[in-house]
């Protein structure tokens, strides 16, 4: 076995597997979030839950309408953040708290975007 087929064996399940967890827990805080405290939320709090359900079902589409699919979440996302999200993180961290969540989320749509980028032979290339 060649030295990146061992790094892809030991590094791909754990990697996964820590993806799967994290995604799941923060789609359904964020919808709970939302869920509890609606009265008090606005909107645009739900979008980037959906945002990260939807890049998971774009992964079926051809490459060309999975990357513009991809980035108009990626948008969506973004007009989340500047019209509630912003708001919310600043006044969080004025009042001493900090804004992991929000970054583990970003860091979570990021990841699954530039994902949806790369064309489908770079992904299911075999080791030389």
């Amino acid at each position: 076995m060649k030295r990146r087929r061992v790094v892809e064996l030991v590094w791909c399940l754990p990697l996964c597997a820590l993806l799967c967890v994290a995604t799941i827990a923060v789609v359904l805080f964020r919808l709970f979030s939302v869920t509890f405290f609606w009265t008090t939320t606005s909107a645009w709090a739900v979008v980037p839950a959906l945002v990260i359900i939807a890049l998971l079902f774009v992964g079926g589409l051809t490459r060309a309408a999975r990357r513009y699919a991809a980035a108009a979440l990626v948008v969506c996302y973004l007009g989340s953040v500047y019209f509630d999200g912003w708001r919310t993180i600043v006044t969080r961290i004025a009042d001493g708290g900090n804004a992991w969540f929000e970054g583990t989320e970003t860091a979570i749509i990021l990841f699954f975007a530039l994902l949806h980028q790369i064309p489908n032979g770079r992904l299911n290339d075999p080791a030389t």
